[in-house]
């Protein structure tokens, strides 16, 4: 009897494509990942920028709030230490009695120059817009009868990029307490002092200045008007 052999079975054409089959990416899956890592990729770089911008503009006005206090304490320092003196020698009755004059855009006077700041001593000082800068131009005080003229004076820029700039008035006599544009009152000088200052970038808060009399001192009586009340 012969015998029999066994011989595995054929393997069929399904098991032959299971077994040869590979894992892998299609071309149109790569290119839908590599468009979503696009997307991606810009969105965080618009952020970045978007951040950058940012710091940049908050950088620029931690600068110019910086700037503008160390301008408004340099006012404090100057316009707030106005001299009482009297001037001489006027010929014109429309001129203030004392060295002070102001408008709207404009305010003239002596005063005291902080030591820190300079030589000390008395100073002619104007403030005045010039362009789109705030400038305080200042020399020293030689007995002249009248304001020098500001192309010889020397030149600080307070604050820059100004597109709006005005000055108000007001004293302590009845006749003079409401705020003015100008100042007329010659024979006293105002006790406050209102700068309005608006930049391209923000509308600054508005700063008063209370005006301090320095080296009081008057012809006739001894006796000088400041603010509107005798010292």
């Amino acid at each position: 009897m012969a015998e029999s052999t066994f011989r595995p079975p054929m393997p069929t054409s399904k098991s032959l494509t299971i077994g040869t089959q590979h894992s892998g990416f299609t071309l149109l899956e790569m290119l839908v990942a590599v468009a979503l890592l696009s997307l991606v990729m810009l969105g965080l770089a618009s952020s970045f920028f978007s951040l950058g911008q940012t710091e940049t503009r908050i950088d620029a006005r931690l600068d110019q709030s910086s700037q503008l206090r160390a301008s408004m304490n340099f006012l404090d320092q100057t316009l707030g230490r106005v001299s009482a003196r009297r001037r001489t020698g006027l010929q014109n009755t429309n001129e203030s009695r004392f060295w002070f004059e102001g408008t709207g855009q404009t305010v003239q006077w002596v005063g005291i120059m902080p030591p820190r700041y300079g030589a000390g001593g008395r100073y002619f000082f104007m403030l005045q817009l010039e362009g789109s800068d705030l400038v305080l131009r200042f020399t020293p005080w030689n007995g002249a009868p009248q304001f020098p003229s500001p192309s010889g004076m020397d030149a600080r820029t307070l604050q820059q990029d100004v597109t709006q700039f005005s000055i108000q008035y007001r004293g302590e006599e009845q006749d003079s307490i409401d705020w003015t544009d100008v100042w007329t009152f010659t024979e006293q000088m105002p006790s406050h002092i209102m700068l309005n200052i608006v930049t391209a970038q923000m509308a600054l808060p508005t700063k008063i200045l209370a005006m301090r009399a320095a080296g009081l001192s008057a012809q006739g009586s001894g006796l000088a008007v400041v603010g509107g009340g005798r010292r």
